[in-house]
């Protein structure tokens, strides 16, 4: 899917992320969050109300993003299209520091695991 389905069809906010890696030579960038499934238009009330996604930018032409030792305490609190790019905002819980990632990609895929 191309970065404006993603933002569209995946509702961010109050996920968590996990772990985020960024391969220079392969142009990607692979999140994993702690994804608030109940956040989602399709939820069903019964189903598992988080569950972790992979979430894989390929083709990436740009990539900024702050360099945190743990990502376990930064949370989500929007994510929008800003010059083609794909921007999270976001927000560590223990500091209450505000950052952002910033993703432009040819493509983006979503896995659930």
């Amino acid at each position: 899917m191309n970065a404006e389905t993603f933002v569209e069809n995946y509702i961010m906010h109050d996920s968590l992320i996990d772990k985020v890696e960024a391969d220079s030579a392969a142009k990607t960038v692979v999140m994993l969050i702690d994804f608030a499934f109940w956040m989602q238009k399709d939820y069903v009330e019964g189903e598992p109300e988080t569950g972790v996604l992979k979430v894989t930018f390929s083709n990436v032409s740009q990539c900024i993003m702050p360099s945190y030792a743990d990502w376990q305490a930064v949370s989500i609190l929007e994510t929008r299209i800003e010059e083609d790019a794909v921007l999270f905002a976001l927000l560590n819980d223990m500091t209450d520091d505000y950052s952002e990632i910033r993703i432009k990609a040819g493509s983006v895929t979503v896995e659930r695991i």
